[in-house]
């Protein structure tokens, strides 16, 4: 899996993509913190496969204005699947999220499917954590971490 960093990057970025591959875009964890990216995927080749992921967790004051989009594919390009995924745990009401993701083409043998979740720590598993020992905190980190991961 490749691992772009968004915090490196322009506000406004094209990413050149040459070979089937998975992308985790990051930083993970958002604390007083703005973010306003746009990210444009451009494939090179036909045949392609690219799952990209973004998985984050909004602690406090934080602004997120991401767009992820694929454009600019030639009209010889085809047969590319592509599956964004977005994951947002959202710790504070206060923070502004927003996610724009598009598909900019005339191509119609591209295939872009994606799926964004914002969310907030589930209660129960907090209350299960708490039961355990854990305090509120260690509860909520646990869980952060492990949502950053996938696990």
């Amino acid at each position: 899996m490749k691992r772009i960093d968004l915090a490196k990057l322009n506000k406004k970025t094209i990413l050149e993509i040459k070979k089937s591959e998975e992308y985790f875009l990051a930083p993970n964890f958002l604390k007083n913190t703005s973010l306003k990216k746009k990210c444009y995927f451009q494939f090179e080749e036909s045949n392609m496969l690219c799952r990209i992921v973004y998985r984050a967790v909004a602690e406090k004051n934080v602004n997120i204005d991401l767009e992820i989009s694929l454009s600019s594919i030639e009209e010889d390009i085809k047969d590319v699947d592509v599956f964004l995924e977005i994951y947002i745990l959202n710790l504070d009401e206060s923070n502004n999220i927003v996610v724009k993701p598009f598909l900019e083409t005339p191509q119609k043998e591209i295939k872009f499917e994606h799926k964004v979740t914002i969310g907030t720590p589930n209660q129960n598993w907090i209350k299960y954590l708490k039961s355990r020992g854990l305090t509120y905190n260690q509860a909520l980190k646990l869980i952060s971490e492990s949502f950053i991961t996938g696990q």
